[in-house]
């Protein structure tokens, strides 16, 4: 009597293991399906196309940081600081297009690369201070299908004038 309860309860365990293996195996390959439509729709649409929000779900995103003080540089310094995005949706985040407020201000990230739910991206955002003189304030907006697009990321210096040349 014990031994048949006994291998009754191993049955269970494994069927029960192998149940819950196989739910996360499934779970992963749905997410994987759906990051591959996402790129294969993100693929065929125009990167300046006003469509984007509509072509894909609508997810939603944070940042480890929305703005960034470089301080004082001096003038014809490059300067370049990282914004993390991670999203925080449900469905996968594509950012389709990212631009300076000026040719100063240069972002740089992977473009129409979908980024999968609870994952993160960087941003890299370059400032060249040449010609630039005092505080400057310049922003980052980025497009893509989340809410509000686009999203705006903002960065400040005070910029000291170079030496004259003598």
């Amino acid at each position: 009597m014990i031994k048949s309860i006994f291998t009754v309860v191993i049955a269970l365990a494994i069927t029960t293991g192998l149940t819950s293996c196989n739910n996360t195996k499934q779970m992963n390959n749905e997410a994987e399906t759906k990051v591959e439509e996402t790129t294969q729709a993100s693929n065929q649409l125009d990167i300046n196309s006003s469509n984007m929000e509509e072509a894909l779900p609508v997810t939603t995103i944070s940042f480890d940081k929305e703005d960034h003080n470089f301080g004082t540089i001096k003038e014809g310094e490059i300067v370049t600081t990282t914004f993390t995005v991670t999203n925080t949706g449900k469905e996968p985040l594509v950012i389709n297009k990212a631009q300076g407020s000026c040719g100063c201000t240069v972002p740089k990230f992977e473009k129409n690369v979908p980024i999968a739910p609870g994952a993160s991206s960087e941003i890299e955002v370059q400032f060249n201070s040449k010609g630039r003189t005092n505080l400057q304030r310049k922003q980052v907006k980025l497009y893509g299908n989340f809410e509000p697009s686009p999203k705006v990321l903002q960065i400040e210096s005070t910029v000291t004038p170079a030496a004259a040349a003598q």
